[in-house]
């Protein structure tokens, strides 16, 4: 018996094997076609076997074997063209059909003697001369096989579903396999006549039979990456000891071989002891050759719960979570939904990257949504293709939503723990039009595995948090809360230079009420009234339950002309509210806005309870505006903050924060508050009067508190809009400071520093000697700081010189003579002076 036979025989082996495996699966359109690829396949390899196991086997039988083979050869190769149509769900076509009737015309011309001219056996293998038919059936097959190719790629490419393009990807893997093997046996002299060529057909088989199988198939992209990574291994093994082999034979040849063995030994320990780190250095090389710019990401995607372990802030995890699978998976963008306690849906909360998020493009997902009880139910991912492939799934298409989503996202992970879905992964698009592979999807699925107990535990953390700051009558947030959430607020708008409003809501009449009635009806009254506060406000608005029958609202970016409007709203709500019995419920409102009624908490909240009380006292039942009350009533009573010097700090602070906003002018205080202290001195002011100029330096920008950081900081002219902040600051520092007792004396330099000598400044006009000394000493100081430091409205800052010259040129005009006089004396006493007595005349 002929060994080389072995080949086809176990190759019809495999494929019973296969047929077996087939023949008990569901008998889909692509199952039944692939087992009549089998069958030929089989067909091919018995005839084969028979065709060279028998070394002592006529003539005639050689011939007779192989015109068999050579028709199962050809309906092979048109059954697998056959398989390819039907797995891309195409019909069988006129091609499939022309191929059967080529194998019959085939099988009739082999036996009638027409190819196969003589057969015989030599030293092992078989030889026949086919003449020119050798070319005529590679004609004849290789364009099925390319149109094969062809088919299959155009599959991947429109496939967006990652299992379909994986098994397709593992289709064509087994096609370029069976194809390379069948253009190099032939071409191998020692191969060219033994039964080697169904080597590759039968990966090919296994390949497919795996790839259509309910299997979960490993990535094609891992499984290459993976091949090359042992490749590299097997390479650097044989490498390494064929190197040994050679060293041994030559250079250490006269060694006895005790010794020989021994150094083997040792070698192969070292080696064995080395291999395992040479095999993770090699594993990295290659994902950073496959990955490139993502490989870093995809690390972290696979550390992710080392990263967020320790995490109980949901916001947090998000960003984490959201930001390192975007990044590692090249998406538009990522979003995570939770739960929507009000109608038990789903909404988005957090969106990577921010741009993406638009208050009215959020997605929603109400109770009953057909997609969110899928994910509820199956617990799977679920890809916008399949929505529309998946018979389970067609309710969907129907309604709005799903169209909606179909064109943002691509992909939804349900995050769940074992009693319920706790949240959503919603991901876009891959950049580029690149399509999602099983191993990505598998990442992000080991990622939401370890995110669901990290988010279930941070949202119990903030749902007590919440509950901590909520009032349990009204549902509102809690006087403590209210505290916390103005500090929050007085920084924000400090840094911003925003502003902001605080109504004080008190209702009338309810101690009343409540001892007429009863304290049951009081809180139903409570809880009417806070839902109709809350119907009246923005969304950004907060409003808290601050004690007994008293509300405070919070309106963040609010002035008091807007407040103003929401007041008027909400107590017109709550005058039209009647309760059961009959008795209408009114209220009584105080305004107050921030930085102009007051600068610390304890301020603010003071001048909006002087404006309530105001409200109260003349009759109750309306609004009232604290900036419309006299200063004897808005002034802090000793004893309500814990000491001046907590006002001043504050003050300085929000000056420095000035300065801050924009690293052109940091600084820029301190150095106009030393410049005009050495004016003040050498125009003999007294000590006490240089300390209320310093003093006027230090905080003569504060104004600009309010002013927006895009206006500070644009370069170029500013429009008559933005100048319109810039020009009211002065007016605005004023009303910061003009509370405090010991800031008073600064208020004429603070407001009237931009005037102008000759009466074209702001903002009143004065000039002159009308003008208060301090402030036009501050003006030369601020104006000489300003021209010799860089500012984004110019290029480059001005010399020394050139600034000295600038002052004398605007002497009389912009500026005091006198103080420019004497300034320059201080700074450069050797510059000359010429052109300010000119001015001056």
């Amino acid at each position: 018996m002929n060994l080389w036979s072995l080949i086809p025989l176990a190759s019809s082996l495999v494929y019973g094997v296969l047929l077996l495996i087939l023949l008990f699966q569901n008998k889909t359109r692509t199952n039944r076609v692939f087992i009549v690829f089998l069958f030929a396949a089989t067909a091919w390899s018995v005839f084969a076997f028979l065709l060279s196991y028998n070394p002592l086997a006529s003539t005639g039988q050689l011939v007779f074997w192989n015109n068999l083979l050579l028709v199962a050869m050809v309906c092979t190769a048109f059954a697998y063209y056959h398989f390819v149509r039907a797995y891309i769900n195409k019909n069988a076509g006129i091609i499939v059909y022309v191929g059967y009737t080529l194998a019959i015309a085939v099988s009739v011309i082999s036996f009638s003697g027409g190819i196969i001219q003589d057969a015989y056996y030599s030293n092992g293998h078989v030889y026949h001369n086919i003449g020119p038919w050798v070319y005529i059936l590679t004609v004849l097959l290789l364009p099925p096989l390319l149109v094969c190719a062809w088919m299959l790629f155009k599959q991947l490419r429109n496939t967006h579903h990652p299992i379909e393009r994986n098994r397709t990807a593992y289709l064509i893997f087994g096609l370029a396999i069976m194809s390379i093997w069948s253009a190099i046996n032939p071409n191998i002299p020692f191969l060219a006549s033994l039964p080697t060529d169904h080597l590759g057909t039968l990966a090919n088989a296994l390949l497919i039979t795996f790839a259509i199988g309910k299997y979960d198939l490993l990535d094609i992209r891992l499984l290459a990456r993976r091949i090359l990574e042992y490749s590299i291994l097997l390479l650097a093994t044989l490498g390494a000891y064929a190197g040994l082999i050679y060293l041994e034979a030559t250079q250490l040849s006269g060694l006895p071989t005790y010794i020989l063995l021994i150094l083997s030994g040792v070698f192969s320990l070292l080696f064995a002891m080395f291999l395992r780190p040479i095999r993770f250095l090699v594993q990295d090389r290659v994902d950073r050759l496959f990955h490139r710019d993502t490989y870093l990401h995809r690390q972290a995607l696979l550390d992710f719960s080392s990263k967020v372990a320790n995490k109980i802030k949901i916001d947090q995890i998000a960003e984490d979570m959201l930001t390192t699978i975007s990044k590692a998976l090249r998406l538009d963008r990522a979003d995570l939904m939770l739960e929507d306690s009000e109608n038990g849906g789903f909404a988005t909360r957090f969106t990577y990257p921010e741009s993406k998020r638009e208050a009215d493009d959020s997605l929603r997902f109400g109770r009953d949504d057909a997609l969110l009880v899928w994910l509820t139910k199956e617990g799977l991912p679920v890809n916008m293709e399949a929505v529309q492939k998946n018979s389970e799934l067609t309710i969907l298409l129907k309604s709005d939503t799903a169209v909606q989503i179909d064109s943002r996202y691509s992909l939804f992970f349900p995050i769940k723990s074992p009693e319920r879905l706790i949240a959503i992964l919603a991901l876009g698009h891959k950049q580029m039009g690149n399509r999602f592979y099983p191993e990505e999807i598998n990442m992000v699925t080991n990622v939401i595995k370890q995110a669901s107990i990290v988010i279930e535990n941070a949202q119990l953390y903030e749902q007590a948090k919440e509950r901590a700051n909520l009032d349990e009558l009204t549902g509102l947030f809690n006087h403590r809360y209210f505290h916390q959430r103005i500090d929050e607020e007085i920084i924000r708008a400090a840094r911003f230079g925003q502003v902001f409003s605080l109504l004080t809501i008190d209702l009338d009449f309810f101690k009343k009420y409540n001892d007429v009635y009863g304290h049951l009806y009081g809180d139903k009254i409570l809880r009417v009234i806070a839902n109709r506060i809350k119907d009246s406000i923005r969304a950004i608005d907060l409003v808290f339950r601050y004690g007994g029958d008293e509300f405070v609202v919070l309106l963040p970016q609010a002035s008091a002309d807007n407040a103003l409007k929401v007041a008027e709203r909400i107590h017109h709500a709550v005058d039209s509210e009647v309760d059961y019995k009959g008795m209408p419920v009114t209220c009584s409102i105080g305004i107050a806005s921030w930085p102009t009624d007051g600068i610390m908490r304890e301020e603010i909240v003071h001048a909006s309870d002087v404006a309530l009380y105001h409200a109260k006292q003349t009759g109750r039942n309306r609004v009232c505006l604290a900036s419309e009350l006299d200063e004897s009533q808005k002034t802090l009573k000793v004893g309500e903050v814990d000491t001046n010097g907590i006002v001043l700090n504050t003050i300085y602070a929000l000056a420095a924060t000035v300065d801050a906003k924009d690293h052109y002018t940091y600084g820029h205080s301190k150095k106009v508050s030393r410049y005009a202290s050495d004016i003040a001195e050498a125009m003999g002011y007294s000590e006490e009067r240089k300390s209320v100029i310093r003093t006027a330096g230090l905080l003569h920008d504060i104004g600009k508190i309010g002013v927006s950081d895009k206006v500070l900081g644009k370069r170029g002219s500013l429009t008559e809009e933005e100048w319109e902040p810039i020009r009211s600051h002065p007016d605005m520092g004023v009303s910061i400071i003009k509370n405090v007792d010991s800031l008073k004396d600064c208020l004429p330099a603070i407001q009237y520093h931009h005037e102008r000598y000759d009466g074209s400044g702001y903002p009143t006009g004065l000039r002159g000697e009308n003008i208060p000394l301090d402030a036009r000493i501050l003006a030369v100081a601020d104006s000489y700081d300003a021209m010799t430091s860089q500012r984004p409205y110019r290029e480059a800052s001005r010399s020394i010189e050139e600034a000295l010259s600038e002052l004398i040129n605007c002497s009389g005009t912009q500026f005091d003579p006198e103080v420019v006089r004497v300034f320059i004396k201080l700074l450069r006493p050797d510059f000359t002076p010429g052109k300010i007595t000119q001015a001056s005349k």
